[in-house]
């Protein structure tokens, strides 16, 4: 229906990508970023797509440019760190998340940063933080889902999906990237995780019925 509009082009390439359909998401957004290449969003949720499709070393790019246009754009420094944790390069990480203003996406970024180094000690202590601060940090948004996958890569398996269980139930947005979102692979093999999927809309057998 509107084919140049950028924000329908993002929204639907945020969608495709939800759904594992990463070659159509590309496309989209490729799109809109011709159409308007100096929009720190579009540029931002590009970075997203390409994270979410494991071309990390595109996301780190798209996140890149994103802060240049606006290099005081919420999550963008934090998005960027989380992208250069799956590049190995933490001290980078850890270096941009100092800086990012989302308090939140912050300890995120350090936990994740840990979890990659292999200090688990260190990620428990992050993990305790975000707790401690829930009645502040709750508030930001993705705070099921970011407790969820440090709790994840802590190997708390039973903990981490009542986080996701919660996100269900509260409606938050961070399912639409449950399907793709890496962070969550070790709950893969959790007994409790075929019937989520389902729960959600999520599942490949749901995903391979034909639209009525």
């Amino acid at each position: 229906q509107r084919p140049n509009d950028t924000d329908v082009l993002v929204s639907a390439a945020v969608l495709k990508a939800g759904l594992g359909r990463s070659k159509e998401a590309h496309a989209l957004a490729g799109r809109a970023l011709e159409l308007d290449p100096l929009n720190p969003a579009t540029q931002f949720d590009l970075g997203l797509i390409y994270r979410f499709s494991e071309r990390f070393a595109d996301a780190e790019s798209r996140f890149r440019r994103a802060l240049e246009l606006s290099p005081d754009g919420q999550r963008y420094r934090g998005f960027m760190g989380i992208t250069l944790v799956e590049l190995d390069r933490y001290d980078e990480a850890e270096r941009l998340a100092r800086d990012e203003p989302d308090p939140l996406t912050r300890l995120y970024v350090q936990g994740l940063v840990a979890a990659g180094r292999g200090d688990q000690r260190r990620l428990r202590e992050i993990i305790a933080e975000i707790r401690s601060r829930s009645s502040d940090l709750e508030q930001l948004g993705d705070y099921p889902a970011y407790l969820g996958g440090l709790l994840a890569a802590a190997g708390e398996l039973d903990v981490a999906m009542t986080q996701v269980e919660r996100m269900r139930d509260a409606r938050d947005p961070g399912i639409g990237w449950m399907k793709v979102n890496y962070n969550f692979r070790p709950l893969h093999s959790h007994p409790r995780w075929p019937a989520f999927m389902r729960s959600v809309g999520l599942s490949e057998e749901q995903l391979a019925e034909p639209l009525k």
